[in-house]
């Protein structure tokens, strides 16, 4: 009985010993794609090429690589982070949802909108950004100090300007300035930016990054 017993326990390790290579996973490195493969994956990424499972079979066997084992599978932790990531831009997505909603609500009031009545019209007619263009805003001062005190979506928010903004800020300026120059003649989102980098101070990088976006969206 304890030599069968002996047996039993000698198959049951060595059944424990394949499982546990079974569980892990043998990669090589294959120069020509600059990618780990198992063997499996190696004939299946190359199939379409070479369709001849036993050549490709053979052709990972003869990969002059080193055998890498692993019995981490990264799928599960994939997965967590792919899920975690989905659920951080569903949130943000409802933070651009409600700033649509809102989006200058302000100048709706008593205190901006009298003065937008008045100067918007001629605005509409005159250049962004030029001189003509700038002395009506500065009779727009009242309002647009009022307005720029309830908006972080302009750099005036802020007591450092742009720099005080968070994305979601920068994403809605820039947005902003799209729309405003769709009401001019001569409106020019690349324009825009362009004068805005001046006025603002911006670094060249968040500049390539808004002329970035406008070729994405097709601006």
């Amino acid at each position: 009985m304890k030599t069968v017993a002996l047996l039993a326990a000698v198959f049951s390790f060595l059944f424990f010993l394949t499982d546990l290579q079974n569980n892990f996973m043998k990669y090589k490195y294959d120069k020509e794609t600059g990618a780990f493969f198992t063997r499996n994956q190696y004939i299946d990424f190359n199939l379409a090429g070479l369709p001849n499972t036993d050549l490709l079979g053979e052709k990972w066997d003869n990969i002059q690589s080193e055998v890498i084992e692993t019995d981490y599978d990264s799928e599960a932790d994939t997965l967590k982070h792919i899920k975690r990531v989905n659920e951080l831009l569903l949130n943000s997505s409802i933070e651009l949802l409600n700033r649509a909603k809102k989006h200058d609500n302000s100048k709706l009031s008593q205190s901006e909108k009298p003065s937008f009545d008045i100067y918007t019209p001629k605005l509409k007619t005159l250049e962004y950004g030029s001189e003509e263009y700038k002395e009506s805003l500065s009779l727009l001062k009242f309002a647009l100090t009022k307005h720029y005190s309830k908006n972080s979506h302009h750099p005036e928010y802020y007591e450092n300007g742009v720099n005080g903004m968070n994305l979601f800020d920068v994403l809605e300026m820039f947005l902003d300035w799209k729309a405003a120059g769709e009401r001019h003649l001569t409106g020019d989102i690349r324009k825009s930016i362009e004068h805005n980098k001046k006025r603002f101070g911006l670094s060249d990088q968040l500049e390539q990054i808004l002329l970035n976006t406008v070729h994405f969206l097709d601006f």
